[in-house]
């Protein structure tokens, strides 16, 4: 979701995979923190229909073509997905409000895409693949010149009689420091139960269409690798596995592996845990390791 006070068309966010955490709890949690100004909104029912073909060709590309419907309102988005900086997610992204349930055909062939994209764009190749329904809260922040949206999304994605949860908590940039959205985040995972998570919805869904479990991924070579299965080993998608996500964080060579691995053998999810990935992650982006 890019917030119409984004000067460009690129949504930057961090985002935290949780367990049981409700609105409330959260809503708590920010009011303790030494936040200038802390709004938080009303909650809304999300509902998304994503697009793509019968073989998944947007999403190979990184692209991703929804609709969205929140209350009256819809709108199409598209997202395209750029290189991570600095352990923040990034997407092109176009937000364009749509009068029916349909894609606008020529308002997504005005988008400024790839060719590749572009000639994909059309009633002959897209479809509908996958939906998901989602319980949104969001909480407008302004903080040290730091504009952001933090969202806790909760619901499921669906294709068919197949699902997927989906808890998770979004921190997304609008404007201001990075550093300081990176900051608040692992603040908030030094307080709830929490890890840095890497599948996106769109991902999900396409998962769910192949038939895809994580667990089946070629294993990692590099110690961020590890960090990011140890993610999704965490994930509903995977089971979660708790021996595979000890396994990952074993092999992510972290200090607290024994403490942390008898926690997450018990189906818990440690707090800190959240905060050392994304460190972990940090530490690697800055000096280009892979």
């Amino acid at each position: 979701m890019n917030s119409p006070v984004t000067p460009d068309p690129i949504e930057r966010e961090l985002k935290l995979g949780v367990r049981h955490l409700s609105a409330d709890r959260l809503d708590s949690l920010l009011a303790q923190l030494d936040i200038e100004q802390v709004v938080r909104l009303p909650e809304q029912r999300l509902g998304n229909t994503y697009f793509d073909t019968a073989t998944g060709a947007l999403h190979a590309l990184g692209v991703a073509v929804r609709l969205r419907q929140v209350d009256d309102q819809i709108e199409m988005t598209v997202k395209v997905r750029e290189p991570d900086e600095s352990g923040l997610t990034q997407r092109q992204e176009w937000n364009l409000p749509v009068t029916t349930h349909a894609l606008d055909w020529s308002a997504l062939q005005a988008l400024p895409l790839a060719p590749s994209v572009q000639e994909l764009l059309d009633p002959a190749h897209l479809r509908p693949v996958f939906q998901n329904v989602l319980w949104r809260t969001d909480w407008r922040i302004q903080d040290q010149g730091l504009a952001l949206t933090i969202s806790l999304d909760r619901g499921e994605v669906s294709v068919g009689s197949a699902t997927s949860p989906v808890s998770e908590v979004e921190l997304e940039w609008h404007q201001g420091s990075l550093e300081r959205l990176v900051s608040l985040g692992m603040t908030l995972a030094d307080h709830i139960p929490a890890y840095m998570a890497v599948i996106s919805k769109a991902e999900r869904g396409e998962r769910l269409i192949r038939g895809q479990s994580p667990l089946a991924d070629p294993l990692p070579q590099t110690p961020l690798g590890w960090v990011n299965r140890l993610s999704r080993m965490l994930d509903p998608l995977a089971g979660p596995s708790p021996e595979a996500a000890v396994h990952a964080l074993r092999a992510s060579g972290a200090s607290c592996a024994d403490e942390w691995g008898k926690r997450l053998m018990a189906g818990d999810i440690p707090v800190g845990l959240g905060r050392w990935m994304i460190e972990t992650q940090q530490e690697h982006s800055r000096h280009g390791c892979a």
